[in-house]
């Protein structure tokens, strides 16, 4: 009889534990869920473990044209320089609180339809951001004339090369430049009172022979003569160091085109540009005088349409220039004749001669 009893009891017993599983099932459930979520911690953990670096370097910014204090008429041409270590977003410019432009490319050019606007001073400011937000800006103040004639106020000029309180320890090239290019006569280089040279054409820079000075510091003039004989001028200070603490200037050299060449069509214009330190900022190309195309990276390369041009001689100069603003130069001169079949095709890969 107790044997039974025992028996019955333990069979309810093994029933309860049956109904208690099952109403576990949900808390099981729920265990299971408390698993995978404590899973999908454990892989954001290790995902955070990746770091991504965060850009906190901003751009650069700095106006070409139009220079501070420069008298301007008619349209004016806005040229500005942004460089940033990722990469430049946009340059949006503005005019006291009106937006003018937004420059997504480089080069940063834009030209201003002046329209009615009346004589007077006008300040632009120019912000480059990049893809992380950040932001620079610079700004440069200029003064509007609509009409100019005999009269204009004298043009400004200064200095391309070398910089300001730069250090001179070897035979360079230097030049300074006018804004306003057209309808120069001369610029006359000096330093500290010594006659260096006279430009009278364009790229109108001379070189400077080191030997030409003495060692200390000293002051570089440029004198600007326009064909109205109207004059500016700028003055820069410099160090000339003769030791070897210091940066040479890049070397420039056109390539494929050789010296008296004749082209037709289209066809490859292209520079090696290099220094010591691997740092050239600039490649420009001039046709004539004026500038073709402007490169900030290599390869220095592009196709040009000889066809814009006339027939007959022109010169090439190529200008390279590093992030010292020292300069240097190479030069070619060739005839365009449309009637000129080459006896091979024009080559975008050009061959090195």
């Amino acid at each position: 009889m107790k044997i039974g009893v025992l028996c019955a009891v333990a069979a309810l017993f093994a029933l309860s534990a049956c109904d208690d599983d099952d109403n576990d099932d949900p808390g099981n459930d729920a265990g299971l869920v408390d698993a995978e979520v404590k899973d999908g911690e454990a892989d954001a953990q290790e995902d955070s473990s990746t770091v991504i670096e965060k850009d906190e370097t901003p751009p650069t910014i700095e106006f070409d044209r139009p220079g501070r204090g420069e008298m301007m008429t008619g349209d004016v041409k806005v040229k500005v320089r942004a460089e940033d270590n990722v990469g430049v977003a946009r340059v949006v410019l503005e005019s006291d609180g009106e937006t003018l432009a937004t420059l997504t490319e480089a080069p940063y050019e834009w030209t201003w339809e002046m329209g009615d606007r009346i004589n007077g001073p006008y300040k632009i400011k120019a912000t480059a951001y990049d893809a992380a937000g950040l932001s620079a800006s610079a700004e440069t103040k200029f003064n509007y004339e609509k009409t100019c004639s005999e009269n204009c106020p004298p043009r400004n000029i200064s200095f391309v090369a070398p910089a300001a309180n730069s250090k001179i320890c070897s035979t360079m090239d230097i030049l300074a430049e006018s804004k306003q290019n057209q309808g120069l006569k001369s610029i006359a280089y000096f330093a500290n009172g010594k006659d260096l040279g006279k430009a009278t054409e364009f790229p109108w820079f001379v070189t400077l022979e080191f030997n030409q000075l003495t060692e200390g510091p000293a002051v570089l003039r440029a004198e600007l003569t326009d064909v109205n004989d109207k004059t500016a001028a700028h003055e820069i200070d410099v160090t000339i160091a003769k030791d070897d603490d210091c940066n040479e200037a890049p070397i420039v050299e056109i390539g494929y085109l050789e010296e008296g060449a004749t082209v037709s069509g289209n066809y490859y214009l292209h520079a090696r540009a290099f220094d010591d330190r691997d740092e050239v900022m600039r490649v420009d190309f001039y046709l004539d005088g004026q500038l073709l195309k402007e490169m900030l990276k290599e390869p220095y390369r592009f196709e040009w349409d000889s066809t814009t041009v006339a027939d007959g001689e022109h010169t090439l100069w190529v200008r390279a220039e590093d992030r010292d603003h020292h300069i240097s130069f190479d030069k070619r001169s060739f005839k365009v004749d449309q009637s000129f079949v080459p006896a091979d095709p024009p080559a975008e890969e050009p061959t090195e001669k």
